[in-house]
């Protein structure tokens, strides 16, 4: 759900997000093939969670040498209001 979040407000690279999301799925698909009983739990799950794994980790190297992008934060300031209360006259 971060990586979706991340990648709508655009506060780190897309690539970056489409790898979190992308790997989710993998592992969301993998849930749902064991629960309708067609997969094995642990079979195959390693090779299916590496994305997500490697996403989270490259997330965590990036956040801590560059931080959020900071035109998507000035894009989503709230803008000065003058008159924020309509007059009573």
């Amino acid at each position: 759900m971060y990586s979706y979040l991340l990648f709508k407000s655009k506060l780190n690279p897309p690539s970056l997000a489409l790898l979190g999301l992308s790997g989710a799925a993998l592992v969301l698909g993998y849930a749902l093939l064991v629960i309708s009983g067609v997969a094995v739990q642990g079979s195959g799950f390693t090779v299916l969670a590496l994305p997500i794994a490697l996403y989270e980790m490259i997330l965590v190297g990036w956040l801590v040498t560059k931080g959020f992008s900071s035109s998507a934060i000035a894009l989503e300031s709230p803008k000065a209001v003058t008159n924020p209360l309509p007059s009573m006259a």
